[in-house]
């Protein structure tokens, strides 16, 4: 933040941290002088757009406007320039092409005070996701950084370390860290921002901590679970558990999980019918990912229809029948999985109610598109490149917003991009 009326706030802005934008926002809002200017810089930028179902459901423009509408007296300046010199506009079509742009850093392989306090001065000059080891005196300077600490080379972590980390103010992604001790654990536990752990095994005694922590956490490296840890879980107060590894549990273990508040995402690569039907009990208003489950059989896809909450699916192919079953599924609907979706299998899922997300669809044919421009709830394409202007005739009249936008304005984004593309292929 700077001088009188200027603020800058910097956040990085990725599939897991939208929300974060939000909540700095709002909490540097909250405390200054109703007449303000706001500009926005990125580190990281990787997403503008939203995220998968139950990550975050809005785009970082929809949260600018309910910022701006919540406070009247501030302005929105888009028009920064990051690190890279580009322009807002610019980085929004480079930032997942951003390798081409990086700047030399630092990569320390230990984290002493040095490099801590260097750290601290300037983010950007030091990379310390490399670093496999850390001093306790430079866990205890970090602790004072504001904003996500990458940590995710550090094989070992001392109690006092974990004692200092828990005390951030941020995100904290300890990814590569296998094994904690309990002790570890408990501290970490009491972080009060989202929290990544690489653990391979978690005891019980972890878990019951784990369960007290109170925003976002991910434990993706975790590929089978005790009875006991899972029914310890699904008391998780921070109502969001990523366990998109776990593959291996019990019955048991699963109806426990199934218990939680919130989001819930799980590794499953393959579903049993008998399975699917103990999910389908998730806590209504919840949110199902199952991410990595690339096929489904209608049994189980007539289970997962019942579920009363938010569904993903990894699934990469949609027979009309499974199209059918899912679209009897009340709720978002997520599948992310199809890169291709046919005339049938669109006219099935027309008829789903409710927000319907279709990110990786690459094409569209006419006919699949009059039938989608049928459905109710909210559309969302994030890949879509293939799709004639007849096909967005049909959605500009959809009854709803399309990735967020008015129908009408998307497709005429959309129409510009197919000017830009035959136009490149002309020149070429």
């Amino acid at each position: 933040m700077s001088n009188d009326h200027t603020y800058t706030i910097k956040v990085t802005v990725d599939s897991d941290s939208v929300d974060v934008l939000e909540q700095r926002l709002s909490e540097a809002l909250s405390e200054q002088p109703s007449e303000k200017k706001i500009i926005l810089s990125y580190d990281c930028l990787r997403n503008l757009g939203p995220a998968c179902a139950g990550r975050y459901d809005k785009t970082v423009e929809m949260i600018l406007a309910e910022v701006a509408a919540e406070f009247p007296g501030t302005e929105i300046d888009m028009s920064w320039e990051n690190e890279y010199g580009l322009t807002g506009e610019e980085e929004y079509y480079v930032a997942e092409d951003d390798d081409h742009y990086e700047y030399e850093a630092e990569t320390p392989e230990l984290i002493n005070e040095e490099v801590a306090r260097r750290f601290l001065e300037d983010s950007e000059s030091i990379h310390l996701s490399d670093a496999t080891e850390i001093t306790d005196e430079a866990a205890e300077i970090l602790a004072g950084y504001e904003g996500i600490l990458h940590l995710d080379g550090l094989n070992s972590l001392s109690d006092a370390a974990a004692r200092s980390l828990a005390s951030h103010n941020g995100g904290l992604c300890l990814n590569n860290l296998s094994s904690l001790s309990d002790a570890a654990v408990q501290s970490l536990a009491t972080h009060g921002d989202w929290l990544e752990l690489g653990l391979t095994r978690l005891s019980d005694g972890a878990a019951t901590a784990l369960a007290d922590h109170k925003a976002m956490l991910r434990l993706n490296s975790l590929n089978t679970i005790s009875d006991f840890a899972a029914h310890a879980l699904a008391g998780h107060a921070g109502g969001f558990l990523d366990l998109g590894s776990l593959n291996e549990l019990s019955d048991t273990a699963l109806g426990s999980l199934t218990k939680l508040k919130g989001y819930l995402s799980l590794g499953l690569v393959s579903l049993s019918d008998t399975t699917a039907e103990i999910l389908s009990g998730l806590h209504a208003g919840g949110t199902l990912d199952l991410g990595s489950l690339h096929e489904l059989s209608d049994a189980a896809a007539k289970a997962l229809s019942k579920l009363k909450g938010d569904l993903a699916l990894g699934v990469t192919s949609l027979s009309v029948t499974t199209a059918q079953i899912l679209s009897e599924h009340e709720g978002e609907l997520c599948l992310d999985g199809l890169t291709e979706l046919t005339d049938f299998a669109a006219k099935e899922l027309a008829q789903h109610k409710g927000y319907l997300e279709l990110s990786s669809v690459t094409s569209l044919s006419d006919t699949a598109a009059e039938s989608l421009s049928k459905h109710k709830g909210g559309l969302l394409f994030d890949e879509l490149t293939e799709i004639s202007n007849t096909a967005l005739d049909y959605l500009s009249n959809y009854e709803g917003e399309i990735c967020f936008q008015a129908p009408a304005e998307w497709a005429d984004s959309m129409r510009e991009d197919n000017e830009d593309y035959e136009d490149n292929a002309y020149e070429d």
